[in-house]
């Protein structure tokens, strides 16, 4: 408890720091100059936590983590990928945990794809062993188990999740039904 106070308010701290001073980071940065070193280490610190909180959360959002991202390489501050690994590693057990519980909830099974597919285009390697097995344990559950799955959108989902862990389908799978055809009518105008 000690060390997590002490922690909260050396964040808080340093976010005020970051808030002050950040156009002038995205100033120098621009200019391609060096950043002071607290300028440099406020922002590490502070961008560092807030993506390392958005990948953490029960409600993850992607396109925030994303922008977070993208605002540290446009101001030329790097992550500390150990910290955005963990985070990143505990969501995705946590996620694919609830898949394996739930495994017909088209839901879980597309923020899960999305994150797997987000992990895999950082610049540092995630370990996706846990996510593996266990998707390879659902895909077996499907072929005792076909009502598992409950459509198109599921069936979509659940390829999009093998080709993000680098899983071959078997080739026995389902495929997804053709969609159906509308029928064409020509009208023709009377003159």
């Amino acid at each position: 408890q000690i060390v997590n106070s002490t922690l909260g308010d050396i964040d808080a701290i340093y976010q005020e720091v970051y808030q002050q001073h950040a156009p002038l980071i995205r100033f120098l940065a621009e200019l391609q100059m060096p950043l002071p070193t607290i300028l440099r280490v406020s922002a590490e610190f502070v961008l560092g936590n807030a993506v390392r909180r958005c990948v953490a959360a029960e409600d993850l959002d992607l396109n925030r983590v994303r922008m977070l991202l993208a605002n540290a390489a446009q101001d030329g501050i790097t992550i500390d990928p150990r910290c955005l690994e963990s985070a990143l590693r505990v969501q995705l057990n946590r996620l694919v945990e609830r898949c394996a519980q739930k495994p017909a909830n088209p839901d879980s099974l597309q923020i899960l794809e999305a994150l797997v597919s987000f992990a895999r285009v950082l610049p540092f390697k995630v370990d996706l062993w846990n996510s593996q097995n266990v998707y390879y344990e659902l895909l077996g559950g499907l072929s005792s188990a076909p009502h598992l799955h409950s459509g198109n959108a599921w069936l979509d989902n659940f390829r999009g999740l093998a080709g993000s862990l680098g899983i071959a389908l078997p080739p026995n799978f389902p495929e997804l039904p053709c969609a159906p055809q509308e029928e064409t009518i020509a009208l023709t105008a009377n003159s």
